[in-house]
Parts: C-alpha cells; structure tokens; sequence
C-alpha cells in the first residue's frame, strides 16, 4: 500500500484499524489530519480485498472489489517524484521567461585585445 502512498503527493497515512470500528471512524480521523478525501483498504477472511474512497465532506462511498496487487518494483515502472517535478516546472518556467523576454541563455565570452 505504501507504492499507492508515494503515487499521490499529498497522502497523509495512518495505521491499521480495527474491524470492529465502523467505517465513520474514518471520517473522523480524516477530519482530525484535516483530508477530504479517504482511502481504505479492507480486507475479509483474508481472501476479498476492496477498496473503499469517500469523500469526507459531503461525497458518496465507492467500493471496489481488488483482484491484483503488483508492486512498482514487479512492474518496473520509474515513479517520477514530485520535488523532482515541480523543481523541473521551475526550471522550464524560467527558460520560458528567458525566451519570452529575449535573453541569452549563455554569456558570450568576452574577446580579449591582444597587442
């Protein structure tokens, strides 16, 4: 579950819950890490998994029944990060602006008089 965390940027996790709490506890603990929204996983008898996401505010519940886990390094699929991306928004935002604006991107290199 921890490779569905690290794909969603502002994921707040908590630790297991027990069976016997409803599932408005959730809603409760996300009020309390101020989210809006939940995801859960349930699992019965150790053979069904589903997938529970709400909206905590004023949403409906979804239930999903999860045929498959893999995990990314099953897959092998390079899950970009998200400082990583957003130092790259930056970079490109201030290219951009070079352009834009007729700046060089490179100082010229100043000819030296020789006598």
């Amino acid at each position: 579950m921890k490779d569905v965390k690290d794909l969603l940027p502002h994921a707040k996790g908590d630790s297991k819950l027990d069976q016997q709490k409803s599932l408005k506890a959730l809603n409760e603990i996300a009020e309390m890490k101020n989210c809006t929204k939940v995801m859960y996983f349930e699992s019965r008898k150790r053979k069904d998994t589903y997938l529970w996401m709400s909206n905590v505010e004023k949403g409906p519940s979804i239930k999903f029944l999860v045929h498959n886990v893999h995990t990314m390094k099953e897959l092998k699929i390079y899950a970009r990060n998200v400082e990583d991306e957003k130092e790259m928004k930056k970079k490109l935002k201030m290219k951009k602006n070079h352009i834009q604006n007729g700046k060089r991107f490179f100082k010229r290199k100043k000819k030296r008089n020789r006598s």
